[in-house]
Order: C-alpha cells, then sequence, then structure tokens
C-alpha cells in the first residue's frame, strides 16, 4: 500500500504506475489485479494495485526488483505482514506503558500504518506501504476507519477536495493524538 501526499493530500494507495509500466511480468500463476483504465494509469495519482496467486509466484519479488527497484527502500519503504492475530493498533499503533524511576508514563507507538504516513508527510517522494499477506488477517478490522481511505475522488469537487483526496474523509483519534504529541515535542 502506498501514502502518496500531494499537496496538503494523502492519499492511499498499494502502488503508482506510470504509463510506461503497462505489461507486469509476473509469472502466469501470478495476477496483477489493479484498475485497467487508462486515465487512472496515467494520472499522477496513485491507485490500489494488488497482486495475488499462489505461494512463490513471484509477488514479493516483483514489488521489491520492479515496483520499488529505483525507491529510496530505507527511508520510503514501509513493510508489514497481515496474521490472524495481527490487529488494527498493530497496523495504526498503540499506547504503551514506559517505566523510568518508577514513574509511569504511556507513549503512543506508531505502527507501520502511521509511520509511512509521518514520512509521506515529510517529503515529497513517494512512500510506499507494502502489505504481505493481505488475506491472511481480518483486513476490515486491521485497517479500521482508515480503510475509507482507498476510495478517493476521481474529480475535483466544489468543497475544495482535489482528484485522488479521500471520498470519506477520516478522523482517527490515535493517529492524530500521535501527531499532536509529536508537534509539542
Amino acid at each position: 500500500t502506498l501514502i502518496r501526499k500531494r499537496q496538503n493530500t494523502v492519499i492511499l494507495s498499494d502502488d503508482s504506475v506510470d504509463s510506461s509500466d503497462n505489461n507486469v511480468s509476473v509469472n502466469d500463476d501470478c495476477v496483477d489485479f489493479s484498475a485497467n483504465n487508462d486515465n487512472v494509469k496515467n494520472s499522477k495519482v496513485g491507485y490500489n494495485k494488488i497482486f495475488y496467486g499462489i505461494p512463490g509466484c513471484g509477488k514479493s519479488y516483483h514489488v521489491e526488483n520492479k515496483v520499488l527497484k529505483d525507491v529510496n527502500k530505507k527511508d520510503n519503504v514501509f513493510r508489514t505482514t497481515f496474521y490472524l492475530d495481527y490487529s488494527n493498533s498493530d497496523f495504526i499503533g498503540q499506547i504503551y506503558p514506559h517505566v523510568e524511576d518508577e514513574k509511569v508514563t504511556y507513549e503512543p507507538i506508531p505502527g507501520p500504518f502511521t509511520k509511512a504516513l509521518e514520512r509521506a508527510l515529510s517529503t515529497d517522494e513517494m512512500v510506499y506501504l507494502v502489505i504481505e499477506e493481505i488475506n491472511r488477517g481480518n483486513a476490515a478490522a486491521i485497517f479500521g476507519d482508515t480503510f475509507q481511505l482507498l476510495d478517493r475522488l476521481k474529480k475535483d469537487n466544489p468543497d475544495g477536495r482535489l482528484t485522488g483526496d479521500s471520498e470519506y474523509p477520516i478522523s482517527n483519534a490515535f493517529i492524530e493524538g500521535y501527531f499532536d504529541k509529536r508537534n509539542k515535542d
């Protein structure tokens, strides 16, 4: 999944593909499932992209060696793997107790989504959030309200939202609290 900043907008998607990436060469047992709309592929707005197939068909290899080939992986790629017990708190973040000199404080610890979002807001470069094994966990429970960000506007709205903005904006208490605390520090 990719989070991309466009002006003051954060967009969640799986991959951004330029017009030259018309052919995905993953072996025959794997499928590239994405919007087959040339307007989407030629736009500067990312879109959701899912590679699926049998184990060992080359999905992760394709993402690592083709999609992320020229990407600053150290700073702009965030990876996670969904599994049965993976939760929204793992994905978005959670508050952990911190004990120092017998004093307990509570610190927000960001998950991969919030880390990628923070990076996307601090750079003009593309930032990727790669989710492996997305079907092994309960995606609806893991994404929670952030799932709404996948539905994006196809054209500018009179209310000021632009093409690519979330059609259903959300308010997430953990993310907002985390950034409020970071801005104070």
